[in-house]
């Protein structure tokens, strides 16, 4: 259903879905009736931290490009992100951040956002396809959180 479906709403439970298959475990999904311009969710592993986005299009760096500065003015000002739902926070000082838009077509880094404190955010087009060979390869092999860790931050670099 994630390659088929044409439906926003069940790619973005989906997506969510495969994170956690995945072995994201501290990841928060955002409420539908809070979502409008909001991010889909974000989540912390090891020392990344990730605000994500899914889209359908697959022409959306200019209409997502205002969203995706937010996401970075996000992550670049906040100390922590609260997870609404769970009224629970997620710690993201001294974190390597990133920002991905999750599709259907090819990872790629799209930008990097310079930060203030001399740092910068990655913007990152993640595919779906290689999200499931990552959970192909955490299935048939015996990956490591750090090396997970690696894995999920290098894609697209």
């Amino acid at each position: 259903n994630l390659i088929k479906t044409k439906d926003h709403l069940e790619f973005e439970d989906l997506v969510f879905q495969l994170l956690k298959l995945i072995g994201i475990n501290n990841i928060c999904k955002i409420d539908k009736k809070e979502q409008a311009g909001r991010e889909d969710g974000f989540f912390v592993f090891g020392d990344l931290a990730v605000i994500y986005d899914c889209t359908l299009l697959s022409d959306f760096v200019q209409k997502k490009k205002h969203q995706i500065n937010n996401y970075c003015r996000q992550l670049e000002n906040e100390q922590e992100l609260l997870c609404e739902s769970k009224g629970r926070p997620f710690n993201i000082r001294n974190k390597r951040k990133q920002v991905w838009i999750i599709t259907r077509n090819k990872t790629q880094k799209i930008k990097d956002y310079p930060c203030q404190n001399g740092k910068s955010i990655l913007v990152k087009e993640i595919s779906i396809y290689d999200l499931i060979e990552i959970y192909i390869k955490r299935i048939k092999e015996n990956l490591f959180e750090d090396e997970l860790e690696k894995i999920l931050e290098n894609l697209g670099n």
